[in-house]
């Protein structure tokens, strides 16, 4: 029995600013702000650079007469008001369906942890490095995250 299994397993599958501190070896609370300031930013940057999504999440869009491309991942649902057709790509999802075909698409939280891991990593080179230099994913981290960005097939 491990009595820190707990909050591993919490750390590993959610981020959160607790998990940012433990990361960093912070245990003060001066820098709340400026963290999640950094970790909101660097969820963000990471869910961009590989459409995998960190929290789950509903949007619309509508069939103008041409196929939908999704790149984001995981889609958990698919809901439209008209017949379509549903394509699964290795980085995406295609839907084909008539004009004004309206969806509702739910994607869920990847559970890829290099993710999670990218985002501690990021959020941390944010809290060190307040003014970048740069605004290129750190190289590192790119290595993290590179396999896994979708729509580039």
């Amino acid at each position: 029995y491990n009595p820190y299994y707990p909050i591993y397993f919490v750390f590993l599958y959610m981020i959160t600013i607790e998990a940012l501190k433990s990361w960093l070896r912070i245990d003060f609370n001066d820098d709340d702000l400026t963290l999640q300031t950094c970790l909101d930013t660097a969820k963000e940057v990471i869910e961009e650079y590989t459409s995998h999504s960190l929290h789950a999440h509903t949007f619309e869009v509508e069939s103008y007469g041409c196929d939908i491309k999704l790149y984001d991942y995981p889609i958990t649902d698919i809901v439209a008001d008209d017949e379509f057709k549903r394509y699964n790509k290795p980085d995406s999802i295609l839907l084909s369906a008539p004009f004004g075909t309206k969806f509702v698409i739910s994607v869920g939280v990847s559970d890829k942890k290099q993710l999670h891991s990218a985002v501690y990593q990021l959020a941390s080179y944010y809290y060190e490095n307040r003014e970048p230099d740069h605004v290129r994913l750190p190289t590192s981290i790119q290595v993290t995250v590179n396999q896994l960005r979708r729509g580039l097939i």
